[in-house]
């Protein structure tokens, strides 16, 4: 199965059910997150990349989120490779 076209299906639907304007519903809580510099543009360039492709209601809450759902697709041992200082001391 094509894996662009499963995230594009993901992100469709998550779209769907959160139109702009519109609150996404109980279980949500904002919180303050700090993002380099770099990170925002890189968010900022595949928001825009998503609303080039027609996603027009697409934000970087709404793409952090997604990122945050795919989490649940990884391994313990793909998490392990995250870099060590990130990584809780013992």
């Amino acid at each position: 199965m094509n894996h662009q076209h499963d995230e594009e299906a993901i992100l469709a639907s998550t779209l769907s059910t959160h139109p702009k304007g519109q609150p996404p519903g109980d279980g949500f809580q904002r919180v303050n997150v700090l993002f380099s510099h770099e990170d925002l543009k890189l968010i900022d360039e595949q928001v825009h990349a998503l609303k080039a492709l027609g996603f027009r209601w697409v934000n970087r809450s709404l793409l952090i989120r997604h990122a945050l759902s795919r989490l649940k697709e990884i391994s313990a041992v793909e998490l392990s490779a995250l870099p060590t200082f990130i990584r809780l001391k013992k």
